[in-house]
């Protein structure tokens, strides 16, 4: 996933499959987490909103988390 360019509406399109599941078949599923699967869909949710109010089209996905992006934006050399 990490790397992964996702633009606005893809974001919302999975966003709306995972709201359209259950709690169990999303716990099923083979590339969520377990543990996840109760907080996924308010996360996307969530997601595809900000999406939508930012300037830019397309996301690039990290799996780096939020203090990597943070200290990587803070060692950019501009």
């Amino acid at each position: 996933v990490h790397g992964l360019v996702l633009e606005r509406g893809e974001i919302e399109t999975v966003a709306e499959q995972l709201a359209s599941l259950s709690l169990a078949a999303r716990q099923a599923h083979p590339s969520i987490e377990p543990g996840r699967a109760d907080v996924l869909v308010a996360g996307a949710v969530l997601f595809a909103c900000i999406a939508r109010r930012s300037v830019d089209a397309r996301v690039i996905i990290s799996d780096g988390g939020l203090r990597w992006g943070l200290a990587a934006r803070m060692l950019a050399v501009r």
